[in-house]
């Protein structure tokens, strides 16, 4: 199955999607560059997550920042650098502390080369004015159809710059830990319409994600998202991870997260989670 528009996401089908985690880092390979968009393609994802920032003279460059020594040879807040000359010269970190010869991209340049070959869930857009800019962008390269939006703005916020754009916007909402939110998301998503939300809990008792709170979220037509990265001394899928995937087994993890209704699975090991969909479906063929 090919995942290339939003119209894909909306399309009511049970299928599972993967969404790579700021692509597929891989020894030489630096996290949101192209190469780790191609890779995670290549393994099997149907969206890439693209991580955004503004910076001092106006671009919209991939990072996940804001401090700039997480994943660079550079230091201090992205949003306080210029594209020209602060940025255009730096180099990624890869996953083996290494720094391949590939320069940061701007949001123009990863548009317009996975045009038409995968959804792509634009983050790290934390405020609305920050949200708008990368919307600008994506609105002058018509490609509204393929982009995800997504911010951990409130859901009252996000709904009325979606209605100031009269809803050309795909937008996904976070709830985090918070039953308050998920209600009002709930009761937003009858007027709006939602493709997805993401939910993360820290442990798998939470109401936020019970068969009940999730069915009615499918219900009102949202693929709901779970985040499975493993993070050091945080769980954002109440322990049923990527590492408790691989080792303690998959139907532990992501198992119990899909037959629990999740659709969309925002993860760091994209080929793994692809042969465990692709076993699941044989299973039951």
């Amino acid at each position: 199955m090919s995942i290339t528009r939003i119209s894909d996401i909306r399309d009511g089908n049970d299928n599972v999607l993967i969404l790579a985690h700021r692509g597929h880092r891989l020894g030489y390979v630096a996290e949101n560059t192209m190469q780790a968009y191609d890779l995670a393609i290549a393994l099997g994802a149907d969206i890439i997550e693209v991580d955004v920032a503004r910076t001092l003279d106006d671009r919209c460059v991939i990072v996940h920042g804001p401090l700039m020594e997480t994943v660079s040879t550079l230091t201090g807040d992205v949003h306080e650098k210029r594209y020209d000359p602060d940025l255009k010269a730096i180099r990624y970190t890869s996953a083996y502390g290494l720094h391949p010869e590939m320069s940061i991209p701007t949001l123009e340049e990863v548009l317009e080369n996975y045009r038409g070959r995968a959804v792509i869930n634009i983050d790290r857009a934390y405020t609305i004015p920050e949200l708008e800019f990368a919307y600008k962008i994506v609105e002058r390269m018509d490609m509204l159809d393929q982009v995800l939006f997504k911010s951990p703005c409130c859901v009252e916020e996000a709904a009325l710059w979606l209605e100031s754009h009269s809803y050309k916007a795909a937008y996904m909402p976070i709830v985090r830990n918070d039953e308050a939110e998920m209600q009002r998301i709930l009761s937003i998503a009858k007027r709006i319409s939602f493709p997805a939300i993401e939910i993360t809990f820290r442990n798998d008792k939470m109401s936020i994600f019970s068969q009940e709170t999730v069915a009615e979220a499918q219900k009102l037509g949202m693929k709901p998202l779970c985040n499975t990265i493993a993070l050091l001394g945080e769980t954002l899928c109440g322990g049923h991870d990527d590492l408790v995937s691989i080792l303690e087994g998959a139907d532990r993890g992501w198992g119990w997260l899909i037959d629990r209704g999740a659709r969309i699975l925002q993860t760091d090991c994209t080929g793994e989670v692809k042969h465990y969909l692709n076993k699941r479906k044989e299973a039951s063929t």
